[in-house]
């Protein structure tokens, strides 16, 4: 799933939103139904709201050519018409995109997008990514920047000065108009969403099992040898229950629910530290998922789409944070909170930007960190045991058994991940010395990828022979 950095899209007809399968829903608001809008083109990728409340930019791959060895990325801006969508302008770019963000006046998008499947046969999926910047009132690119590693989000700063780009242990800056490397922070794990909300200046990345923020304005007062001392940029950082890959933030207030495609949300406060879990009991162990559209006008509920049945739910705020009047829950819902102090670092213990741009070595994941992301934007494992004769993790597909796909060596503490590919099913398998399949129980691995829908857990462990 595409997931939208503020959850849904409000235009004439009401909220629209991306299911699981790269379908454009809209809701209306209340207990009312949801309406499915069927669009020309394929699964769409993401969806981004534009600030003159009428259109909204969809990202999807052009129909394909065959004077192209690959499809072409597509970004339409849609308007809200009454009853359908209609599209108003489009523009061509190379790759496809994984993520998008626009700015406040609407005027420019940024689009982080990977290599399309058919064009780079040689090319592994996890080797390179783009960045576009987008006219949106001309249908033009202005500008395009290459990244050398894996990219999974994108945000936008305060007057689109500056736009911010997430990758596994790094969150890269860039000045706008044109694309030009600045800085960066140092960011432990995969930045899986980056969100700046409202007026402020404060950055929030998701790192799956935890929501870091950035304070720009405690990171300008630290000193040379404070930042010498740690690894994390981060100003504060909230431990979560469940993994996330995703943010939704209640207009006007702190609360905020983070999200990975699961029937369970965790809510946070920013302010105080204290987060707590809440989830749809009866899709629990199914293949069910809730995606957040908004909170409620006191923040008391979050109204949550349900699929696969394509209905309207809502979730109370958990007791844990709301200790003066805790929320009633019905049969059919249920809260469990599970609060969990933030890891605040102070400003003598904190570090400022590095000038430069370098690689930051792969972070342990803590014993107890599971594996299991549910992201839409990665496949990712763990390699246990003895791995002194493992090269790398090799991906076959989609749909072949003698396509590489991608190869990726795994970190120090035996993980590894990849963007998400194109749907299709996939072999993964280990790949040892001299490019030789090594001998272990299972001997691969097959997996379904769906349109935005990331998958964990493939995980292999090697034994000593």
């Amino acid at each position: 799933m595409a997931w939208s950095p503020a959850g849904a899209f409000d235009a004439g007809r009401g909220l629209y939103f991306l299911d699981g399968e790269g379908e454009v829903y809209s809701w209306e608001g209340g207990a009312g139904p949801l309406h499915h809008h069927l669009l020309p083109w394929g699964p769409i990728d993401d969806l981004v709201p534009l600030p003159n409340g009428r259109q909204l930019l969809a990202l999807t791959q052009a129909p394909a050519s065959s004077r192209r060895r690959s499809r072409e990325g597509l970004a339409v801006i849609l308007e809200d018409a009454g009853t359908q969508l209609h599209p108003v302008r489009e523009v061509r770019f190379e790759g496809r995109c994984l993520r998008a963000a626009v700015t406040e006046d609407g005027h420019r998008a940024y689009l982080l997008v990977h290599p399309s499947p058919a064009g780079d046969a040689g090319d592994s999926i996890a080797g390179r990514a783009w960045v576009h910047e987008i006219d949106l009132d001309n249908a033009v690119i202005l500008s395009s920047t290459i990244l050398t590693e894996p990219a999974l989000s994108v945000a936008v700063g305060r007057g689109g000065r500056r736009i911010f780009v997430g990758l596994r242990d790094r969150i890269l800056t860039y000045q706008t108009s044109p694309l030009t490397p600045s800085w960066y922070f140092r960011s432990p794990g995969p930045n899986l969403g980056l969100y700046r909300p409202g007026e402020g200046d404060t950055l929030y990345a998701v790192r799956g099992r935890e929501v870091a923020l950035f304070d720009p304005a405690v990171i300008e007062g630290r000193s040379v040898e404070a930042r010498q001392k740690l690894t994390d940029d981060a100003t504060s950082v909230l431990a979560l229950a469940d993994q996330a890959a995703a943010m939704i933030f209640a207009a006007g207030g702190p609360l905020a629910a983070a999200y990975g495609g699961t029937p369970r949300i965790s809510f946070l406060d920013p302010r105080t530290g204290v987060t707590a879990t809440a989830s749809l009991t009866r899709l629990e162990g199914t293949a069910g998922m809730i995606r957040p559209l908004a909170f409620a006008a006191d923040a008391s509920t979050l109204q949550v789409a349900i699929f696969p049945d394509a209905i309207v739910g809502s979730l109370p705020l958990p007791a844990a944070l709301t200790p003066a009047a805790p929320a009633a829950t019905s049969p059919a819902e249920a809260t469990s909170p599970t609060p969990a102090p933030a890891r605040d670092l102070p400003p003598e213990k904190a570090m400022t930007p590095t000038p430069a741009p370098a690689p930051s070595p792969t972070p342990t994941l803590p014993p107890d960190a599971p594996i299991r992301v549910i992201a839409p934007q990665v496949l990712q494992g763990l390699v246990t045991g003895d791995r002194e004769t493992l090269d790398a993790i090799a991906i076959y597909g989609p749909d072949s058994l003698i396509m590489e796909r991608a190869r990726v060596r795994p970190g120090p503490d035996g993980t590894w991940q990849i963007p998400l590919p194109p749907p299709g099913t996939y072999r993964v398998l280990l790949i040892g010395s001299g490019s030789r399949s090594l001998r272990i129980p299972p001997a691969y691995r097959t997996v379904v990828v769906r349109p935005g829908v990331g998958i964990g857990e493939i995980d292999f462990k090697m034994q000593i022979r």
